[in-house]
């Protein structure tokens, strides 16, 4: 059985497409198997409890979509790695709704898209590099004299990195909860090390972020709004679970450059797939499991 991840755009799209909603039921007959996760559950909860919203009355249509396509599997993270477990969204999104984190999200969102972005007009400014950096591929954008010299400077910096993030009051509060954050010492950026994280959640979960935050911060595929960074900071989420599924399929290009240049550096072996809106049906159909 090979697991598929799908953006959550395609679930929306899949709430009036029926044609579509029935292509992703009969995955199971050629051997996948869609699963969702928190982030997705998430995204539907910011909606739904958004009042000014059009599509919140909507919401509930969709929570029970997910559950048919994927038969009520789920990616859930432990304190060790992330597992595939049977759970109805309906519980997830009752504990998403416990847990509030809309208002975080949306300020931290907003302080890293206006640095991102004072930072890369500034890196433009001095000819570090051009504004043609998102046309690089997604394999060598690690290769970029800039892009490689934040990867150095954060691990020279890891000591000092470290200790800021377990003394937050984020990794703190969690603590009291018996939920622990908290990086070990030895921690660093390092290619190709996904066969060590992925048996450590928090590490996977923390690199992936970082990963993300040098090539927005570089300006590499970096979100263009307020809005956007929001919709991103639940991207990194999305990308974070799929890393244990065999495939990723989004109609995200940005987010999909992002990611694939993040599971290269990791050697994630999840493939990712970018389609347009007008083609995911015909794509989801000629999903070939031979080649993953």
């Amino acid at each position: 059985m090979k697991y598929l991840y799908l953006d959550h755009n395609i679930y929306i799209e899949a709430l009036e497409n029926l044609a579509l909603q029935e292509t992703l039921v009969e995955l199971m007959n050629k051997g996948i198997q869609c699963l969702y996760s928190p982030a997705h559950i998430e995204e539907i909860y910011k909606v739904a409890a958004n009042e000014n919203s059009k599509y919140r009355n909507k919401m509930k249509d969709l929570i029970c979509i997910i559950g048919k396509i994927t038969s009520n599997m789920e990616i859930l993270p432990t304190n060790t790695e992330l597992v595939v477990k049977k759970e109805n969204p309906i519980e997830c999104y009752s504990r998403v709704r416990g847990m509030d984190t809309r208002k975080r999200v949306e300020n931290d969102s907003y302080i890293k898209h206006i640095v991102d972005t004072d930072n890369y007009k500034k890196l433009l400014k001095e000819d570090k590099h051009n504004s043609s950096i998102s046309n690089i591929e997604p394999e060598k954008i690690w290769e970029m004299p800039i892009v490689a010299e934040y990867i150095a400077d954060f691990n020279k910096n890891i000591d000092i990195i470290i200790n800021k993030y377990n003394n937050s009051l984020e990794v703190q509060m969690l603590s009291l909860l018996n939920v622990d954050k908290r990086l070990p010492l030895n921690f660093c950026l390092k290619q190709g090390n996904f066969a060590d994280l992925r048996v450590s959640h928090k590490q996977l979960e923390y690199t992936i972020e970082i990963l993300f935050r040098i090539l927005n911060f570089s300006g590499y595929c970096s979100e263009k709004s307020e809005q956007k960074s929001i919709s991103g900071t639940h991207d990194v989420s999305h990308a974070i679970y799929a890393t244990r599924s065999d495939i990723l399929i989004s109609t995200d290009w940005r987010f999909v450059q992002k990611c694939k240049a993040v599971y290269n550096f990791l050697d994630i072996r999840t493939s990712v797939i970018f389609c347009r809106q007008s083609e995911i049906e015909n794509i989801i159909k000629n999903i070939d499991t031979d080649e993953i």
